[in-house]
């Protein structure tokens, strides 16, 4: 059985947000775990990574650990771990992966697994993955790390279309986009795969997380595994009744907090702070808008507005357990008639 895991973007805090401290290890984990649970099951495991394994450009101590935590398993298992990288991963990645025991699958050549001849190339620029794509060997799966257009709602994002592929490559496993799907390549047998990644990374990201099952091309569809994952909420509430009848998705035992997306007008921003304070069975992400209609309220009044603002601006613009003094200092403003001042600290806030 072949694992095909892709954007696991392990990374000890994502959104700067204390509350989601350890999730992206927390995801690994409990892949393993189930990769290691059908060990009898199945004889013969191979885990593939398709890229962006680490998000940012270095590694930090908790990140070396829960990925060394994996190959440890994995070797221990005598699992296969093959991987691509991504244009998250970090410079000194690829020598990390050999030191571990990962097999770069680009540096590979071909490697059969399951009966099937795969491939890999990692992330590239456009201009330099066409002519990298007509060198690729043949192969019945490539395994990439490239966005595909027929995976993106806007012109212009994409790196490639699947029309743009070689013909000595038969089917396609591609990280980069975090959506779980699998689009027919060429006829209705072939296949491009977006494992889709283990952990949101955006707030727009509300459909499951998890990986794919692939037992070879004689075998079954490869078959899509959800895991764990926090529920993501995208709510809009324009007045206090609206707020107030907000109905957040319910925490059931041992289960990771919601994340909930808050949009609401910024004359509503005293309202809504008390609301996220009274509300702790979630992880709010306040959203304030409608400037438009706030400035026509306000008038000429500038002092209101800028003040208005600020309000709307204070639950995005610091942490208060991670930042008190600014915080504090934000609350002063708010308070305060300096309407310049107000003005240029919420500016520099929100950078």
């Amino acid at each position: 059985m072949i694992y095909w895991l892709a954007d696991t973007h392990l990374r000890r805090r994502f959104w700067k947000r204390k509350e989601l401290d350890g999730d992206s290890y927390r995801a690994l984990s409990f892949v393993t775990q189930q990769i290691l649970a059908e060990r009898y099951e199945y004889g013969k495991q191979t885990v593939i990574l398709a890229g962006d394994i680490t998000d940012k450009g270095e590694i930090d101590g908790a990140t070396f650990h829960s990925l060394d935590g994996f190959a440890r398993d994995m070797y221990a298992a005598h699992i296969d771990v093959y991987y691509v990288l991504g244009n998250h991963d970090w410079a000194d990645m690829n020598d990390f992966c050999e030191e571990v025991g990962f097999v770069n699958l680009e540096k590979a050549g071909v490697v059969v697994m399951d009966g099937c001849r795969f491939a890999g190339l990692g992330y590239r620029s456009r201009e330099d993955l066409l002519p990298a794509l007509e060198k690729v060997p043949a192969c019945d799966v490539l395994v990439m790390h490239q966005s595909f257009e027929h995976l993106l709602s806007f012109e212009g994002a994409f790196d490639l279309s699947m029309d743009e592929m070689p013909p000595q490559v038969a089917n396609i496993v591609s990280g980069d986009i975090h959506v779980p799907n699998i689009t027919p390549f060429r006829n209705q047998s072939n296949f491009c795969c977006s494992p889709g990644g283990t952990i949101a990374t955006k707030i727009s990201e509300v459909h499951p997380r998890g990986y794919y099952k692939f037992g070879g091309l004689k075998g079954e569809c490869p078959q899509y595994v959800t895991i764990p994952h926090r529920r993501i909420l995208r709510a809009r509430a324009d007045t206090p009744e609206e707020l107030a009848a907000l109905m957040l998705p319910s925490v059931e035992k041992e289960q990771l907090l919601p994340l909930v997306e808050l949009a609401y007008p910024m004359t509503m921003a005293g309202a809504v702070e008390e609301y996220m304070q009274r509300h702790s069975t979630a992880v709010f992400f306040p959203k304030p808008g409608y400037t438009g209609k706030l400035l026509a309220v306000a008038g000429t009044d500038r002092t209101m507005f800028d003040r208005l603002t600020l309000a709307g601006a204070l639950p995005l613009a610091v942490d208060k357990d991670k930042e008190p003094e600014d915080y504090d200092l934000l609350h002063s403003l708010l308070n305060s008639n300096a309407a310049e001042v107000v003005a240029k600290k919420v500016e520099e806030a929100l950078k």
